[in-house]
């Protein structure tokens, strides 16, 4: 049997809710792993994941000049799923570079049989963003995460 293993990666994932104590409760499961049911895992069950650094709670900045992304990133193409996206966000999805998908989100039993919700969008491969016809930077919320500051496209992908 072959099992592919990733080492040493990297992944950012960011969690917001209007309810505090929710996101609480989740920060809570994190810091807490001999509690949980099952193994963490991402996709497929067989996808486990260790957490090896502390759990990191970070203040998003009002929206700023983005240039430029140092991660791979999933950008929605619905501007309605984005949270504070810019006005002129649909000029800003058909100038990014990327791959088009359908990203699963959320699923729902229907006869026993998995029902996915997908959304469309591109898979950003990091670097610089396009710039408005004015040459000026699209505004996203602004994280610094070690000393980087990062744009996020915040998606609302629950119910």
């Amino acid at each position: 049997m072959r099992v592919d293993v990733l080492e040493n990666v990297e992944l950012l994932i960011f969690l917001g809710h209007e309810d505090e104590k929710f996101l609480k409760d989740i920060i809570q499961a994190f810091k807490e792993p001999s509690q949980w049911l099952y193994p963490f895992h991402l996709g497929r069950a067989e996808d486990l994941v260790i957490i090896d650094e502390k759990l990191k709670v970070i203040s998003v900045e009002e929206n700023k000049p983005s240039g430029a992304l140092p991660y791979y990133a999933w950008i929605p193409e619905d501007k309605s799923l984005v949270w504070n996206a810019p006005e002129d966000y649909d000029r800003f999805f058909s100038s990014i570079y990327g791959t088009y998908h359908r990203v699963n989100t959320f699923y729902t039993l229907q006869n026993g049989v998995r029902e996915f919700n997908a959304v469309k969008a591109k898979l950003f491969e990091k670097g610089g963003f396009p710039l408005k016809p004015t040459a000026e930077a699209y505004e996203f919320p602004v994280v610094k995460v070690n000393d980087t500051k990062i744009p996020l496209i915040l998606v609302k992908i629950g119910g």
